[in-house]
């Protein structure tokens, strides 16, 4: 099934446990520099990191290609605003230049379907204000693979932190952390356990060109 025919039935009890796991290491990884002004997750789905993250920026932009995973997200974000006393706000957008500069651009187990590390490096770094940063979340090379249940296309089993390096070189970030952050089991549709690691990686954008 495609993202947007899974988009109503995305949020499972087993994606808002992981999801509270990634935004617990995100946060670990962002300390000292919380909150930040602009935020931005980039295949933000319905958002689960995201409002996982709280009030760790003062705007949060969620950015996707898939509208019904949107649509979702901007449901909860008025729910937030109508029930919450929280001071961030939340905005969906299907186009990125419809973000002001950013402090932060994010994405959790989205690098693995781009074609292009670089490509994709070169498309969002102008969009990070002059020390801003990328962090990704996804697959370390070398575990097991899980994907043998979706349609979507994968172009990537997994990364290590040479093939960030090389490709965030190539387009003026430096890589300034990498770690194995969470050991991760995912059960198949065949009954297949596959065991694999989540690391998180910090780019960050030079403050003076």
């Amino acid at each position: 099934m495609s993202f947007d025919e899974r988009a109503k039935t995305w949020d499972t009890p087993r994606r808002f446990e992981r999801a509270s796991r990634i935004a617990k290491e995100l946060r670990n990884e962002w300390e000292g520099m919380l909150p930040v002004e602009n935020a931005l997750e980039f295949g933000c789905g319905t958002g689960l990191i995201t409002f996982a993250l709280e009030d760790s920026a003062e705007q949060f932009y969620g950015y996707d290609i898939s509208q019904p995973m949107l649509d979702i997200y901007t449901e909860k974000a008025k729910h937030l605003a109508d029930t919450s006393p929280r001071k961030t706000s939340y905005q969906a957008i299907s186009d990125l230049l419809q973000a002001p500069p950013l402090d932060l651009l994010f994405l959790s187990l989205v690098l693995h379907h781009l074609p292009s590390p670089q490509g994709f490096f070169k498309q969002v770094s102008p969009l990070l204000k002059p020390g801003g940063k990328i962090t990704v979340v996804d697959i370390l090379s070398g575990g097991d693979f899980f994907h043998s249940d979706t349609e979507t296309t994968v172009y990537y089993q997994g990364f290590s932190p040479e093939d960030l390096e090389e490709a965030a070189k190539k387009e003026g970030l430096k890589l300034s952390s990498f770690r194995n952050a969470l050991d991760e089991v995912k059960v198949n549709e065949d009954g297949k356990e596959c065991h694999y690691s989540l690391f998180v990686a910090t780019l960050t954008k030079p403050k003076f060109s």
